[in-house]
């Protein structure tokens, strides 16, 4: 019966995980505007976790909106061996194992980080549906779901502005075209 109560107590320890949408930003960024083309770099975040042996989530995203091109270790499992990769869409899937001491950090750590091209416009949700996390002998730390954010992917200004003085000059063009005629 103790054991029992010991190992009910120990799976309620307040570990989260979120997606940082902004890495390059302080603190963790849950939604971010970026313009159309460049990549976009997304980390996967464990906060104050002890004794971390493997961890597994799934990522969900808008494949019309973003493309996962590269997945990497946040290298918090010093000896990790990359399990299950699967870069989707609609669901990226990636876990790491070790066999050797278990890792603890008493600030938040990268578990992995993600870049996804921008291959469309819109919005695009990041959920966190399925995020699992293990400590010595497969002892259950998290098992549930994570604080998701999202990409949202505009038009570059530029481009826009390059568009309207293109598309601005042809009308003039058109115009002079049509009153030298008339005339």
């Amino acid at each position: 019966m103790i054991v029992g109560l010991w190992a009910l107590g120990a799976t309620a320890e307040a570990v989260m995980v979120s997606l940082d949408v902004d890495p390059s930003t302080a603190g963790i960024q849950n939604a971010i505007s970026v313009p159309f083309g460049p990549s976009v770099t997304v980390d996967v975040v464990v906060d104050a976790v002890t004794d971390l042996n493997a961890f597994q989530f799934n990522l969900g995203y808008i494949g019309a909106i973003l493309n996962a091109t590269t997945i990497t270790s946040g290298m918090f499992l010093s000896a990790g061996i990359p399990i299950g990769v699967d870069l989707g869409p609609p669901l990226l899937k990636y876990g790491e194992f070790q066999f050797s001491d278990a890792a603890s950090s008493g600030t938040d750590v990268v578990l992995a980080s993600i870049i996804f091209d921008t291959v469309g416009l819109g919005t695009s949700t990041l959920t966190l549906p399925v995020v699992k996390l293990s400590g010595p002998h497969a002892f259950e730390i998290l098992n549930g779901s994570g604080t998701g954010g999202s990409i949202t992917v505009v038009p570059i200004p530029g481009a826009a502005l390059l568009f309207g003085t293109g598309l601005i000059g042809l009308i003039a063009i058109a115009r002079r075209k049509s009153l030298r005629t008339k005339n």
